[in-house]
């Protein structure tokens, strides 16, 4: 369901084509991660509808980035979903985990603690609701 690629399609190896299908029908990523959903209301821009979902969680609602993505009209975007809070300081990245409910490597002290003060239950590295 991925198409990658800036001015010209880059193709999608073989042994991804079935995983990725849906996302061909809905998504565009270029491979400057500007990606474009090719939803009902016309073309929607990837970091904007990110943002609003982001802008919409409230104190202690954890999502995975799965979830994030999906919500902004993305499904299967979930790498782009960290990739943009990698790159957009500002948003509430420790309330998203990922599928299993885990924090991010290398930042689960931080995000526990920051969770922990909106009243989400964290042990052992997982948001405990999630697993």
């Amino acid at each position: 369901d991925v198409i990658v690629g800036h001015f010209a399609p880059q193709l999608i190896p073989p042994s991804n084509i079935k995983r990725r299908r849906q996302s061909l029908d809905s998504v565009i990523i270029c491979k400057h991660w500007c990606v474009v959903s090719k939803g009902n209301r016309g073309p929607r821009n990837f970091s904007d509808a990110v943002a609003s979902v982001l802008a919409g969680l409230t104190e202690g609602e954890v999502l995975s980035y799965g979830e994030v993505a999906e919500e902004a009209g993305f499904p299967g975007g979930a790498r782009a979903v960290g990739q943009f809070l990698k790159r957009n300081p500002g948003y509430p990245w420790w309330r998203i985990v990922n599928a299993n409910g885990r924090l991010a490597p290398g930042h689960e002290v931080a995000q526990a603690n920051l969770l922990r003060t909106e009243g989400v239950l964290v042990k052992d590295g997982h948001v405990v609701a999630m697993r």
